[in-house]
């Protein structure tokens, strides 16, 4: 029978011709429906079709573009104070200059000087597990340098430097200079948050009385650490280290990823290894595993990227991300929180409460300063902090009512 609205028809009492037609139009009812669904797979994130372009077209393109813009070598390269050292390189400040023709003075043509701050880890290549953590940081770099830059520091490209095969051999990987001071930094200062007011706000929160002030700035610090997560993640990344060191403050007040030696790409299986992982067991989430552990390894490319809507969907391994995430909001919330002291005694409170906020609260452990969360800020970290099937996205987080309520003042 066709129905149409309230009216049912039997087939057989229609003309040929109409019964054709009728079937016609089903047939492009379906095909309108199987292009709708198709086209959502594709979009749906990590997105498909975007991971396609990226790796036929995108990615060969931006390396060949990145081998005509960046063309320093290491004697054009200075370098200066050390910046920080971790498992597999050491971090530099350093300048390039070239030289320029200046403007005439009675006469005499000068030249003038350009620098250019940088940033420059040395890798180094004679040790395995350093040269492949390097390698993991350059595609990283490259990867979300092309689809979300500004949620990482400006990567520029690699020299390869010393006498291959011999101890001298290192890579060096080069960003523009952004700015030298961490969350870390930031965070364990006396005067916290204060210490970030005019970076953030300039001169817009005179008039309001220290505790809101105080509030607003971690709020507004917050959201610009989970918008940088957020990019990540919609491009099918995990950081998987996330912590306060590797959260880079920009000298203009923005908020950049470090340090991305231990991240996964989760389109295409990129560093994705079954039952292996690099973590710092005092901010790693409590599965310890982006994903589950009988998750097999990642099959070629164009079927990893085919099937990998499915896997975010069901696995959701963003959210493992976010539990490290809540811990750093409750460091900026909780001044007991920032030493690792502090930190390992609540994490072992957390996890003999089975990662239940509320139960930790209850408990009095710690001394920890729980009146300093409002009912607001108390529900989001609540949401991060627990069983990985419950935990809140970073997309969802920026919609959460702590920081809609004052969107526009962060904003």
């Amino acid at each position: 029978a066709i129905v149409r609205g309230a009216l049912s028809v039997d087939e057989s009492l229609l003309p040929a011709d109409v019964i054709t037609n009728v079937h016609q139009e089903r047939l492009v009812e379906y095909d309108v429906l199987a292009v709708t669904a198709m086209l959502i797979y594709l979009t749906a994130k990590p997105g498909v079709l975007q991971g396609v372009v990226d790796s036929l077209l995108v990615s060969p393109l931006d390396r060949a573009l990145e081998a005509a813009r960046f063309r320093l070598k290491e004697k054009d390269i200075q370098i200066q104070d050390q910046l920080g050292s971790g498992g597999y390189g050491t971090v530099y400040k350093g300048t390039s200059g070239s030289d320029s023709l200046a403007t005439r003075k009675e006469g005499i043509r000068t030249q003038k000087r350009r620098l250019t701050d940088l940033v420059v880890k040395k890798v180094r290549l004679t040790e395995e597990y350093a040269r492949d953590a390097g390698d993991v940081e350059v595609y990283m770099n490259r990867r979300v340098a092309r689809a979300n830059p500004s949620s990482i520091a400006p990567f520029l490209g690699t020299i390869n430097t010393g006498t291959t095969g011999s101890n001298t051999q290192q890579r060096w990987i080069v960003w523009k200079y952004a700015g030298d001071q961490t969350l870390e930094d930031i965070v364990k200062a006396r005067n916290f948050p204060l210490n970030m007011e005019q970076m953030l706000f300039k001169d817009r929160l005179k008039g309001k009385s220290e505790e809101e002030r105080r509030n607003l700035i971690i709020k507004k610090l917050m959201y610009k650490v989970i918008s940088a997560v957020k990019g990540l993640h919609e491009i099918g990344v995990c950081h998987r280290d996330l912590k306060p060191e590797n959260i880079l403050i920009t000298d203009d007040g923005d908020v950049r990823l470090i340090d991305l030696g231990a991240s996964v790409d989760l389109r295409n299986g990129y560093n994705y290894k079954p039952n292996f992982t690099l973590l710092d067991p005092t901010f790693a989430a409590p599965e310890i595993f982006v994903m589950p552990e009988n998750t097999p390894s990642a099959p070629p490319e164009p079927l990893a990227i085919l099937l990998s809507p499915i896997l975010w969907l069901v696995n959701k391994p963003d959210r493992f991300d976010m539990f490290s995430i809540g811990l750093v909001f409750l460091q900026m919330l909780m001044p007991r929180m920032r030493n690792r002291s502090g930190l390992k005694e609540f994490n072992n409170a957390l996890k003999n409460c089975d990662l239940n906020i509320g139960e930790v609260r209850k408990s009095g452990r710690g001394g920890f300063e729980w009146n300093n969360l409002d009912e607001a800020s108390l529900s989001l970290v609540s949401q991060m902090l627990c069983p990985k099937n419950r935990r809140i996205s970073a997309s969802s987080a920026l919609r959460h009512p702590y920081f809609l309520k004052d969107l526009v003042a962060i904003l």
